[in-house]
């Protein structure tokens, strides 16, 4: 019951001779490897005074979980989830990418946090987290653990925050395609808007209609008109820059000529005013309900 440290037996009546600078708790570890005959003499100066780490890394020796997990750069509650992992027959093997011998690819905390939902079963394997910045990492972890494409937001995650994940993610459960959303360009009014009425219209068909240029009034408008059954696609004319040309009193005009059978080409002018237009729709139902009588 030892093991070699330094080119010396270390064994029960030397070890704290050995290491008579380490921490109680250090101590007791480093007297269950020898107990145990597991040698731990490779990371005993690298935890440090990390009893909790080396206790995790000894026991993971004891079960035979491959050396390329045993770091002592990572926390103990890493090394802990991977052995769950191997207890369960869940591969951690997608943790490996992020620990190479010069350096961690992210943060101690990250590959914590990723070990936690690998031992939850989670696929990693599809989001570079080293493209994430950190205080994404969590809704991402959930996003993937809820079966969501999150490797969809991972090229523009820079310019998104988590309450805009959240948003995105919401829209995934609602089978909307959400890249028009990842640049972050789009106000979360208008997202959480677009989104509210996902079980009313066919959102993806609007998406395809409009851009992040019409203002939340527009779009409410072109939402209540399409959850109408009213056709939209006459009021999203946009200009050379993309940007709408008519007001959200026009579309709503024109919206309702629509949505009662008057179909006036000449109203369909950005030049004309709401009241115009509405002036027009109203002679033309005059006008039609005096030739029905």
């Amino acid at each position: 019951m030892s093991f070699r440290y330094c080119g010396q037996f270390v064994a029960l009546d030397n070890y704290k001779h050995f290491f008579e600078e380490c921490t109680p708790d250090i101590l007791d570890e480093i007297r269950s490897a020898v107990m145990d005959d597991t040698d731990i003499s490779p990371y005993i100066d690298a935890c440090g005074d990390d009893s909790y780490l080396l206790g995790q890394i000894r026991i993971a020796l004891r079960e035979h979980i491959p050396s390329e997990f045993l770091d002592a750069r990572l926390t103990g509650k890493t090394i802990y989830n991977i052995r769950k992992c191997f207890d369960n027959g869940r591969s951690a093997d997608d943790l490996l990418w992020y620990i190479t011998p010069k350096a961690l690819k992210v943060e101690k905390d990250v590959i914590e946090l990723l070990s936690k939902f690998v031992l939850l079963g989670t696929n990693i394997s599809r989001v570079d987290f080293t493209l994430v910045p950190k205080q994404l990492v969590p809704v991402f972890l959930k996003g993937l653990y809820k079966g969501f494409p999150m490797w969809l937001l991972v090229d523009d995650s820079s310019k998104l925050d988590i309450k805009s994940v959240q948003i995105l993610m919401r829209g995934m459960e609602l089978g909307i395609d959400i890249q028009p959303f990842s640049s972050g360009q789009w106000g979360r009014d208008a997202m959480l808007l677009l989104f509210s009425y996902a079980k009313a219209c066919d959102i993806n068909m609007i998406l395809s209609y409009i851009n992040n240029k019409f203002n939340i009034h527009q779009i409410k408008v072109l939402l209540d008109l399409a959850s109408a059954g009213v056709p939209i696609q006459r009021l999203c004319v946009k200009d050379s820059s993309g940007a709408p040309v008519y007001t959200n009193f026009q579309m709503y005009e024109l919206g309702e000529s629509l949505r009662n059978g008057v179909d006036i080409s000449a109203m369909f002018s950005p030049k004309l005013s709401d009241f115009e237009m509405a002036k027009m729709r109203e002679a033309a139902l005059a006008e039609r309900a005096a030739q029905t009588n």
